[in-house]
């Protein structure tokens, strides 16, 4: 991963922000009766107002054969990561992550957010909030470790979200991480794992790397499958709901800077 400038990180904050908005925007619309298409559609024009661009549309990422078609990936329920949007119909109760990557000038930006769709009367939805809640707390817990310097290395992300996913009893997806990011959504260099893993010595966090840090807790075990049928959406393995919070993350001189905030 090359290290950026602070010209450079001021390029992504722009796109950045462009991104932040764009989930703030999809996240009012996420009600029942709304189909994840529209929610995508959303998303999509919004981002091109602004003269960006959606960078999951027409990508090839290195780990899959096929191109993607949309925006955004809209994963529900039991859809961990990578869901393309469809005809399904938001309900109550739905737990639903938008997660968007876009580009603007050539610097990239790429977060996720995890929604709850109000249902008082039901129990899952409290469960999957407080699943919601606690994911995105191990989010902004980790970056808060950065700035204080406990965490030092890439490898003490991992250990952290781990032992937070711990204390809840909540399933962590070690199969998906983060990643380096810049004028490429997947800048080859470091891998961000959600969990602790033998033998990742992981590298020093130092000032202008950029990357993105993605937890996904699930109610269930972490362990995922997929339909054959379908090349893109990651499932829980057990059925169970899951969350995803991402931010992309800047390193400057003074500690971490969000820039999908």
């Amino acid at each position: 991963m090359r290290l950026k400038t602070k010209q450079e990180i001021s390029k992504m904050f722009i796109t950045g922000a462009i991104l932040a908005d764009a989930l703030k925007i999809m996240k009012e619309s996420v009600v029942p009766g709304i189909t994840t298409l529209e929610i995508d559609s959303i998303g999509e024009s919004y981002v091109k107002s602004c003269g960006a661009v959606a960078a999951l549309k027409g990508f090839k990422p290195r780990f899959s054969d096929h191109v993607y078609q949309h925006a955004t990936c809209i994963s529900v329920n039991n859809q961990i990561i990578h869901a393309p949007p469809s005809d399904y119909t938001i309900k109550k109760g739905d737990i639903v992550t938008l997660d968007m990557a876009i580009s603007k000038a050539y610097w990239y930006a790429d977060a996720a957010i995890t929604i709850v769709v109000e249902d008082n009367d039901s129990d899952e939805y409290k469960e999957s909030k407080i699943l919601s809640e606690y994911t995105h707390l191990a989010l902004l817990s980790t970056i808060e470790k950065i700035m204080s310097g406990d965490i030092k290395k890439t490898s003490d992300i991992g250990k952290h979200i781990q032992k937070m996913a711990d204390k809840k009893n909540f399933g962590v997806v070690s199969a998906a991480c983060g990643h380096s990011i810049g004028q490429e959504l997947h800048e080859l260099g470091i891998q961000i794992l959600n969990s602790y893993e033998e033998g990742d010595s992981g590298v020093n966090i130092v000032p202008g790397m950029t990357f993105c840090i993605e937890p996904i807790f699930t109610m269930g075990s972490g362990d995922i499958t997929k339909d054959k049928l379908d090349p893109w959406t990651i499932y829980t393995s057990d059925g169970s709901h899951s969350a995803h919070w991402e931010h992309t993350v800047a390193i400057t001189e003074n500690g971490p800077l969000i820039l999908t905030l």
